[in-house]
């Protein structure tokens, strides 16, 4: 996640999920940057760390999606993109994504999903600017 001086940020709870190979598993986080700079815009995204065997040498991956909402607005949207890597001290490090998106002021909630099997976390809000 960026740093962004005079910032709001916020967290998902790790969303337990199953990625692509044969034995691979692990977690994703969703988060979400609002900064002064860019009014009515969140950076969204997820991280994500994985253990297991991904069958062609390559860390493990997963597409996770981050659901959003303006509660103030009703404009709601979605951004995708891939999450993948081994656990640290495993190798290859952790990688996710970060998306701007034009939300809206307001309070945006937001929530992870993937296209594996996954554990559902409850949303969170971020006060955009």
């Amino acid at each position: 996640m960026r740093y962004v001086p005079q910032g709001r940020d916020a967290r998902t709870a790790q969303v337990p999920t199953v990625a692509y190979g044969p034995a691979c598993a692990g977690e994703v986080t969703g988060f979400g940057v609002a900064g002064k700079a860019n009014p009515g815009t969140v950076d969204l995204g997820v991280t994500g760390g994985f253990a297991g065997i991904s069958g062609d040498g390559r860390p493990c991956v997963v597409k996770a999606t981050v659901h959003w909402t303006n509660l103030n607005t009703g404009k709601r949207g979605a951004v995708s993109g891939f999450a993948r890597g081994n656990l640290p001290g495993l190798g290859e490090n952790q990688s996710g994504f970060s998306k701007r998106v034009t939300t809206g002021k307001g309070t945006v909630r937001f929530s992870v999903t993937t296209d594996r099997p996954y554990l559902a976390q409850p949303a969170v809000t971020i006060r955009t600017y």
